[in-house]
């Protein structure tokens, strides 16, 4: 990563700082033969001089944020913390929620509390989502979560 400080991640920036790097490697541009970056215009027009692939990880996690903030998902994401909030703040609730998990998957080391995580780790929002197998149960118990 290139630090910017306070300039604009713009094109002419981005290339700037990149030779810059270059430069203090002891690296000339005509040495590198290939790049990979997001899908940027700013770092694609930074970088168009040269061959490149786009970073994959930076698609996927694109993809999944433009998903997850479709109509009916996003709502759905939302209960979801909800559920996880209540879980957080109740110790019975949340001592119930591991037990029925280890009731539902015998063998298997599901007993974890449940995390929603933030933009860049939304893999924790499909473990909570998929958590929730246990919740009818429990909200039968409780009824205080649907």
């Amino acid at each position: 990563a290139v630090p910017f400080n306070n300039a604009r991640h713009t094109a002419e920036n981005i290339r700037a700082e990149a030779q810059k790097l270059l430069h203090s490697l002891n690296i000339s541009l005509d040495d590198v033969f290939a790049r990979v970056c997001d899908r940027g215009s700013n770092m694609k027009k930074a970088l168009s001089s040269l061959e490149g692939l786009f970073c994959c990880a930076h698609t996927l996690e694109r993809s999944v944020l433009k998903f997850t903030d479709t109509p009916g998902v996003k709502e759905t994401i939302a209960k979801t913390k909800g559920i996880t909030r209540f879980f957080h703040h109740s110790p019975l609730a949340m001592s119930e929620m591991l037990k029925i998990q280890g009731t539902n998957n015998p063998g298997k080391e599901t007993h974890k509390p449940p995390s929603t995580g933030n933009a860049t780790r939304w893999h924790f929002t499909h473990d909570a989502m998929h958590m929730q197998s246990g919740i009818g149960s429990i909200n039968k118990q409780y009824k205080c979560l649907i």
